[in-house]
């Protein structure tokens, strides 16, 4: 339809209704500006004088260890330090509106979580990956999560409205609706007042619990439901017509590309077989008669076009197999859209597709592909595409055709000093002779190649392959990318990456009972071999206790009469890795449990009959009488009883496992509130535990302050209880994704850094056992330290350094340093003295004299280069740990040198300044970020005679610039310079972070 206007009337009019339109969404470009809709508006642009204030005219807000810096425009708040929040209290708080909006700019250095704007019953925003908006409406809190994960590392918008009419909640991210819904039972639709406090940082109720790592700026409340002008997003890449997207679509590079769905080796369920392939020489072919699924890595799409994915199956049986669409790279709670159908597969290989289109505000900017097999059916997988259209022919390409073959280790693994020569196939799948080059490198975690090689240089025969060997260095335990090119004709046609970690074989070394490092596991969920690998990986990394889970109806099927298959099958497994085992004794899923024993509606329903547990105990525990060392009483109890209930659980328990083996010890409470723990002794169980265990997933936020705020707070409460029990951690974890499956936001050495801080903080302040949570492989599931095929994410090799560190050591405590800005974690014992140093904020450096005996260690326990001096200078970056070692002085003396020891290059700033003439009347000054993050930086160059004044064009604001890049600007200059005369400059400098950082540069300049 067009509008033609033929009246100045109806263009006043249409003028009218564009301007309406226009100041109806916010732009983002610029600060908030108060308008007659804004309840508060906090710029936060002066933090200094210990308060924020309201433009509205509202009350400030008080700080709690916040700190300026700068904002996304101007200054802003940090709330990087320990107990960090802002309070804003209004004795009155505004009467409910028909709307709502609350928005604000902030920047997580690592990790989107926890909760950053809380008025207690009126509205939340909080940060789990992706943005979850909590709303109070008719005296309740409504829930939306949003779909899209918050970016890390850059300023985001973010804002959560409702409006009244509609009884819709949106989510925005960068001003683009992620998610809009209708809450559940509203009535009225109104929303509530809320607590007198508005807290930015954390919440009300659970300060340490919420606490938020991040930089805040502008945030506004406002009585309407606004829209946003979105920001412009990273561009996608539309590929060619016809394209396919699937990486190595017809197996000619073996399983590479593809993962299992589930708890599983896919190495045991699929096998790659060279005849009577669709397309190409190979196909795939499942092995075990169970269920078990296939799915493709994340493939990126654009969005508001439609797909097709199409694929060759066939079977031993006549067989209804799934095909799926799934969007991915989502929060972690988000709904996942996608589509799947199920297809009747025969003996013959046929051909079947599946269309999908991707809407314009498709959450997602990628998918993955997958494929079900039913069970007893052997299943041939060939030949699939994904394009863009309707094609659901098999497209072939270059990249599908031509390439490398890797044979890989068990978990893609190496031994350090171990061989590092890796079996390989070079393959020309195409119907032609080519001519290929291979090469590859390996890139170490740091991002620094680490060796190169040309594999092959020639012609290759049409369907052939050439073996040919990759070499992996071995030296230095780490985390690596093997990069393999491939080129044909002239061309790069592939360019793959494969995980590769090099390790130091910790299995059957040193006392498993006395070492602190556990790993919570869910055997029931994996079969022999399966297994078998997962075990063997963790043990040979370093772990050394393993938390299991055995429900009662696992054994007990019927009252008195039991089989002990699955307790034993785990049992044996785990005792032959090396490894000591801790039960959790419980009800477990309703899936396990009988219905006699308790209800099943739901997971961990305390038993009927304390009796009848009592009597299973008894029999589990004289089963395995000093063979299992611990046991642990249920789990999380809090969430499915009171404290009455547990304690007569605790107490039976604690009774009959002695009874049965008198030197078990009884792990009690397995993850609950300190008060509740309280009201369990009061009922009678303080003397029915061994030892007090503990969840402290909260506590991972920041693991050095958390973890000794939280012992702290268990031995006070132990000693008011009487109860003299040491301190377990038996469940926690952090997520990361480097897969792509989940948006989970940190990245995965962020999460390796995170579990060598969270081991090190608590065993520092007493902790004697922390389990890690967990030992899973789903692709889709981020918290588990496998990728597929029981290959270690980076996390796990960071457990084989503190392993190795462990080896000979024990942490005895903690030491504080003069500065309070890095953390110091003491070791020692037959190996040597050692410390763990890592830094709590900026990055910094550590000097120490006197130093020959000392050696600095990264978080594996390789040697930093260098040969041994009089100066050690340890650099601090990241959080990363480093491990000081001295094997030939006492802890006392390591600890000596640690305390005279100066903390330099605080002030460094990381970027290089460089100015030069553009033309007669400019001058260019350019900015490059050296650092590692995101750079923000306002600069102000004065210079006499030649630039304006302060607060003139010479004034710069630098707000986002990447690692490594570069932003210019081109001043005006007051007067006309005189050639070959030379200009000083000084060049003023603050950096923003956690923390306001300053320095002063002074430059020349001639034209």
């Amino acid at each position: 339809m067009v509008w033609s206007i033929q009246s100045p009337a109806l263009s006043i009019l249409a003028a009218f209704l564009l301007c309406s339109v226009a100041f109806a969404q916010t732009d983002l470009a610029r600060p908030f500006e108060p308008d007659a809709q804004t309840v508060e508006l906090y710029h936060l642009d002066d933090l200094a004088g210990g308060a924020c204030a309201d433009v509205m005219g509202g009350p400030a807000g008080t700080l709690q260890g916040v700190m300026p810096t700068l904002g996304r425009f101007g200054g802003g708040a940090s709330l990087t330090g320990e107990q960090a929040w802002v309070d804003i209290t209004r004795k009155a708080p505004p009467a409910p509106q028909k709307g709502l909006t609350v928005e604000c700019w902030a920047k997580f250095p690592s990790r989107a979580q926890g909760d950053l704007i809380c008025r207690n019953s009126a509205y939340m925003m909080r940060l789990s990956g992706g943005l979850q908006a909590y709303i109070g409406i008719d005296g309740s809190w409504r829930k939306v999560v949003g779909s899209r994960p918050v970016p890390i590392g850059r300023w985001v918008h973010l804002a959560m409205t409702y409006d009244q009419a509609t009884r819709e909640v949106r989510v925005y991210i960068d001003g683009r609706l992620d998610v809009a819904g209708k809450p559940e039972g509203l009535t009225e639709g109104k929303l509530n007042a809320g607590s007198e406090v508005l807290r930015l940082g954390t919440n009300t109720w659970n300060p340490a619990g919420g606490m938020v790592e991040a930089c805040l700026d502008e945030l506004r409340v406002s009585s309407v439901a606004r829209t946003f002008a979105p920001l412009p997003g990273p561009g996608v890449e539309v590929p060619a017509p016809g394209t396919n997207l699937v990486t190595n679509p017809s197996f000619e590079f073996g399983r590479y590309g593809w993962r299992p769905e589930y708890e599983s080796d896919g190495r045991l369920q699929w096998t790659v077989v060279s005849s009577d392939a669709v397309a190409g020489r190979c196909f795939l072919r499942s092995m075990e008669p169970g269920n078990c699924g296939l799915m493709s890595y994340p493939i990126a799409l654009a969005p508001g076009r439609s797909y097709t994915l199409s694929v060759a199956l066939r079977a031993d049986k006549p067989a209804d197999v799934r095909l799926a669409i799934n969007a991915t790279g989502l929060a972690p709670d988000a709904r996942r859209p996608g589509r799947n159908q199920n297809v009747n597969v025969t003996t013959e290989w046929q051909r079947f597709s599946l269309k999908y289109a991707i809407p314009q505000d498709y959450p997602a900017d990628r998918v993955y592909v997958s494929f079900g097999k039913p069970r007893d059916v052997q299943l041939d997988v060939d030949a699939v595409s994904l394009v863009a259209g309707d094609a659901s022919d098999f497209v072939a390409s270059d990249a599908s055709d031509l390439g490398l073959a890797l044979d890989l280790p068990q978990g893609n693994t190496l031994d350090l000093a171990g061989p590092g020569r890796l079996p390989a196939q070079l393959v020309n799948g195409s119907k032609v002779a080519r001519t290929m080059t291979l090469d590859s490198r390996v890139v170490d975690w740091l991002g620094e190649e680490v060796a190169a090689e040309k594999l092959f240089e020639g012609e290759l025969p049409p369907l052939s392959a050439r073996p040919m060997t990759v070499t992996v260095p071995t030296t230095r335990v780490g985390w690596f990318t093997l990069e393999v090119r491939t080129s044909a004709d002239g061309k790069q046609v592939s360019r793959l990456p494969y995980v590769v970690n090099v390790v130091a074989p910790m299995d059957h070394r040193g006392d498993a009972f006395t070492s602190p490092l556990g790993m919570n596991t869910h055997m029931e969920r994996e079969s022999g071999a399966h297994l078998q690998h997962n075990l063997g990986t963790l043990a040979r990394y370093g772990v050394k206790w393993i938390r299991a889970w055995w429900g009662w109806g696992m054994a007990e099927k019927q009252p008195g009469q039991f089989d002990w298959t699955e307790y034993d099958r785990q049992f044996k497994e785990v005792n032959a890795t090396g490894m000591e085992i801790m039960p959790i004794l419980l009800r477990y899923y309703p899936n396990f449990e009988q219905s006699w024993a308790g209800k099943t509606e739901e997971i961990q329903q305390p038993p009927y009959d304390l009796k009848q547990w009592g009597d299973f105990v008894q029999a589990t525990v004289s089963r395995f009488r000093g063979r299992v060392k611990a046991w642990e009483v249920w789990n999380e109890p809090s969430y499915t009883m009171d404290a009455g209930t547990y304690a007569g659980i605790l107490k039976t328990t604690y009774e009959r496992a002695k009874a049965a083996d008198p030197q078990a010890l009884i792990v009690g409470f397995a993850g609950v509130p300190l008060d509740y723990a309280r009201d369990t002794f009061k009922a009678g169980a303080d003397a029915s535990l061994d030892v007090l265990s503990h969840h402290s997933y909260s506590q991972l936020v920041r693991p050095f302050s958390q973890q000794a705020q939280l012992q702290t707070n268990t031995e006070a409460l132990l000693k008011d209880s009487d109860v003299k029990v040491p301190v377990w951690h038996s469940e926690q974890g952090s997520g990361a994704d480097g897969a792509g499956y989940l948006g989970l936001g940190a990245s995965e050495e962020d999460c390796a850094l995170n579990l060598a801080q969270a081991y090190l903080s608590a065993l520092s302040v007493g902790v004697e056992k922390f389990f890690w949570f967990s030992a899973q492989t789903s692709p889709t599931y981020g918290w588990g330290v496998f990728y597929e095929d029981y290959l270690p994410r980076p996390r796990l090799v960071a457990l084989n350094g503190l392993a190795r560190l462990l080896d000979g050591r024990q942490v005895t405590g903690r030491l504080a340093l003069p500065t309070g800005s890095i953390a110091c974690v003491m070791l020692e014992g037959q190996s040597g003295a050692a410390a763990a140093l890592w830094n709590l904020q900026e990055p910094l450096s550590l000097v120490l004299t006197d130093a020959k005996e000392l050696r600095a260690c990264d978080l594996f326990l390789n040697p930093t280069p260098g040969a041994p001096s009089d100066k050690l200078v340890v650099q601090l970056q990241e959080g990363r740990p480093v491990y000081l070692l001295a094997p030939g002085l006492s802890s006392e003396e390591l600890a000596e040198k640690l305390k005279a020891a100066t903390v330099s290059g605080m002030e460094e700033l990381p970027l290089e300044l460089t100015l030069r003439p553009a033309g007669p009347d400019q001058l260019e000054l350019r900015v490059r970020n050296t650092g590692t993050k995101p750079l923000d930086a306002d600069l102000r160059a004065e210079a006499a005679g030649l630039l304006p004044g302060p607060g003139g064009p010479a004034t710069c604001e630098i707000r986002d610039l990447p690692q490594g890049d570069t932003w210019t600007a081109t001043l005006a200059l007051a007067a006309k310079p005189v050639a070959g005369r030379p200009y000083p400059v000084r060049l003023a400098c603050t950096v923003g972070g956690s923390r306001l950082r300053q320095q002063t540069f002074a430059r020349e300049v001639a034209w």
